[in-house]
């Protein structure tokens, strides 16, 4: 049986960034290049890009329902 093509219709990239631990009483981290998380719409016509910083699971997290919540349901009528 031959499996249907699937259709990619966008990509989420999460960047974990660059940085260094601060050694000092502080203890926290020094990013060189901050995380972050984009998604790019492969729909025809559609230029739209989402970028936004994201510094943990959670913000991930919320990232992703964003991009499908707003970008999907505002601008394709929520058509996946």
């Amino acid at each position: 049986m031959t499996e249907p093509p699937v259709k990619v219709v966008g990509r989420l990239v999460v960047d974990l960034g660059e940085g260094r631990e601060d050694r000092t009483r502080w203890q926290r981290l020094i990013y060189s290049r901050q995380p972050r998380a984009f998604y790019e719409c492969f729909r025809p016509g559609c230029t739209r890009r989402i970028e936004g910083p994201v510094s943990g699971p959670e913000e991930v997290k919320a990232f992703v329902a964003t991009a499908r919540a707003e970008h999907v349901n505002l601008l394709h009528g929520g058509v996946s």
